[in-house]
């Protein structure tokens, strides 16, 4: 998983303690919980020097009802909006790395008996690699103006 999910998972987990789950769910999952998987993402020109990655994540909070799933889901998504929809970014080793990703939109809703869906969207902006080339010496021009 890449920093802004693994960001966005530690801060549901700090809101809602829970077993949670990154690959596939097993039959005898443990309720409560949550399951993290892969974002969407597409990408688009930002600038002439970088690019920018539109993301969103579908996270499933599992309890054993709608009302307690739902509740949770709200819960996280509050927690986050109150702090102007800004969360930690941390590094693989799960440290704080000092920087902060901004969630653009949070929505929640029940999917299913005892399962809500709380979907995250973010947008990533990167710097394009550079070329170094070798910069030019002196250019001389033996041309006059033409009349």
């Amino acid at each position: 998983m890449n920093s802004d999910v693994g960001s966005i998972m530690s801060a549901c987990y700090k809101i809602h303690p829970v077993q949670v789950y990154t690959d596939r769910m097993p039959q005898d999952f443990i309720l409560p919980s949550m399951y993290f998987p892969q974002p969407i993402s597409a990408d688009a020109p930002s600038s002439i020097s970088s690019y920018r990655v539109d993301c969103s994540l579908a996270i499933k909070v599992f309890a054993k009802s709608d009302e307690q799933a739902v509740d949770a889901a709200e819960h996280i998504a509050q927690t986050i909006r109150k702090s102007r929809m800004v969360t930690p970014v941390i590094d693989e080793d799960g440290h704080n790395t000092g920087k902060y990703m901004r969630i653009r939109k949070m929505e929640s809703r029940i999917i299913d008996e005892g399962v809500a869906q709380l979907t995250f969207t973010w947008t990533s902006r990167y710097q394009y690699n550079r070329v170094d080339y070798d910069k030019m010496g002196s250019f001389y021009l033996n041309q006059g103006i033409r009349r």
